[in-house]
């Protein structure tokens, strides 16, 4: 038994938009305006550098989520002599507080090999 056109044509166009649907809700949230990004990204920078001395940071943080008032930022992290670098991977949660400045809710620093 032949299956319709149309019958195909259905199926192939909720395909299309099954998926962009899921496309358009697993898109990261909007970019944060650049000065409380630069903020935030200070921050997570600060709170890094308290727990591994002589932090260096090479690459700017990535934003991977903002809902209004959290920012969550992740990225690479040098420490040691330019000689003998050992790169680690960072993640912070940084908030704003009432005050309008913004506060490291949590870090996370790891090595990943």
């Amino acid at each position: 038994m032949a299956i319709p056109r149309y019958a195909l044509a259905g199926a192939a166009c909720c395909f299309v938009l099954a998926l962009l649907y899921a496309t358009l809700s697993s898109d990261p949230a909007p970019t944060a305006d650049a000065e409380g990004r630069a903020a935030a990204e200070r921050v997570c920078e600060r709170a890094v550098s308290e727990r591994i001395p002589g932090a260096r940071f090479p690459f700017s943080s990535n934003l991977t989520g903002h809902d209004g008032e959290r920012f969550r930022l992740s990225g690479t992290v040098d420490a040691g002599s330019p000689r003998e670098t050992v790169r680690r991977n960072y993640e912070c949660v940084v908030r704003a507080d009432p005050a309008g400045s913004y506060v490291a809710d949590t870090v996370r620093v790891w090595q990943s090999h």
